[in-house]
């Protein structure tokens, strides 16, 4: 099994803390090499048992057309971002070797050109500037010479800068009007999924929303199926007092009188919900502050449902 098994290691970013970045600039958070260089080893077992080191640029969006290619499997005619790996694993010199990878760190949408970075071959392109950033306002290393980001070159050399501001843009330009990024609604009434779960890391709301409590935040869903439902409140701490629990999805709202604070579940029985797209919100109202549940769930009454 070992002889014939393609095996993949990496991390997603850097250490969350100033740790395991062998002296690499930055962390987990940053574009510098120390947020985003991160370990990627391949067992290849086809080629041979010899240890190789790797060093052509290379990111996430590699590894599905690398698997599809070693596995002989053609390519999607969707326009995938990413390279296979397999000619530089055989030691071959790849047509796209100064293709350039980007990298944007923001909670939401990318934004020009705030905690950016463009790396093309040797040359890595850094953005900390707001919209209307000028290339002088840019930061520009050779990773080859300078792994540790300590020299910004941007000055000397005023057209390799511009050249990666440039692919930046062209990228920027694609995102935002691809229709990939439009906002996924979680589906409410689906046989595929019941209960469904509205967690935190899919609400939109404020940054940092999965470390907060009394802070607000919504959830996009799709109602397809029109009828009575269960829906659960669970707080990650017990609620502060007497208060009212509030539910809204579209037309619809409940509100609910607790007096029980020792229970971290609420739960409404028997909520009608009607068929649409809707923002959903929901929060416990302590006096003055609002209460974010830590997650819900939201379940169909099979026996009173209706379409």
């Amino acid at each position: 099994l070992y002889e014939n098994s393609l095996i993949i290691f990496l991390t997603d970013n850097g250490p969350q803390q100033i740790r395991y970045t062998g002296g690499l600039r930055g962390r987990k958070g940053m574009v510098y090499e120390g947020g985003i260089r991160v370990p990627f080893f391949i067992h290849y077992p086809f080629k041979s048992s010899v240890n190789e080191e790797i060093e052509t640029p290379a990111a996430h969006i590699d590894i599905l057309p690398t698997i599809l290619d070693i596995c002989n499997i053609n390519l999607p005619d969707a326009d995938l971002d990413g390279r296979s790996l397999l000619p530089v694993i055989k030691g071959e010199e790849p047509s796209w070797k100064n293709r350039p990878i980007f990298f944007h760190w923001q909670r939401g949408m990318p934004e020009p050109y705030r905690n950016i970075a463009v790396r093309k071959g040797d040359y890595k392109l850094v953005g900390h500037e707001p919209a209307d950033a000028d290339p002088k306002d840019l930061e520009l290393f050779n990773i080859r010479k300078d792994p540790f980001e300590q020299i910004n070159i941007a000055d000397n050399n005023p057209s390799i800068t511009l050249e990666l501001k440039n692919d930046f843009d062209i990228y920027y330009n694609e995102v935002i009007h691809s229709s990939n990024l439009k906002p996924l609604r979680a589906v409410i009434g689906s046989p595929e999924e019941d209960p469904v779960i509205l967690n935190r890391n899919d609400a939109e709301g404020p940054p940092g929303i999965w470390a907060q409590d009394k802070v607000y935040a919504f959830w996009d869903i799709s109602v397809v199926k029109e009828g009575n439902y269960s829906i659960s409140f669970i707080f990650h701490h017990p609620l502060p007092g007497k208060g009212n629990m509030l539910m809204k999805a579209g037309p619809v709202q409940r509100t609910v009188n607790i007096a029980d604070t020792t229970n971290k579940t609420i739960t409404m029985k028997n909520v009608y919900l009607v068929k649409g797209d809707f923002i959903f919100e929901s929060w416990f109202q302590y006096k003055r502050e609002i209460w974010l549940p830590f997650y819900i769930e939201i379940m169909k009454n099979e026996e009173i449902s209706s379409n």
